[in-house]
């Protein structure tokens, strides 16, 4: 498990890190867990930042060893988001994720 993904998660609130040095991303933590290769990945709502896609806001999936400088913000994290039940979707084993009222 990783502390500083699950505890924001617990705390809802969002991350800052740089993901595969294209630069720094803000972003929305809802689960964290293994995809079907056992590799550790984030399921989070990019609210700003760069991305190589182009597409710098939406549901993304983060591998999390291509993550860097991960910190914890004091950003919250918004609810209601489209898609936000499905946020495990992608996912074999899960650690953490966002408790859905």
């Amino acid at each position: 498990m990783n502390r500083v993904i699950c505890d924001a998660i617990r705390e809802r609130t969002a991350l800052a890190f740089d993901y595969d040095g294209g630069g720094q991303r803000l972003v929305e933590p809802h689960c964290h867990g293994y995809n079907v290769n056992r590799r550790e990945v984030l399921r989070g709502y990019q609210v700003a930042g760069v991305s190589r896609t182009g597409i710098g806001s939406g549901w993304k999936i983060f591998l999390v060893e291509r993550m860097r400088s991960l910190a914890a913000t004091s950003i919250p994290v918004s609810s209601g988001r489209d898609g936000e039940a499905d946020v495990d979707a992608d996912m074999v084993l899960v650690d953490c994720r966002i408790s859905i009222e």
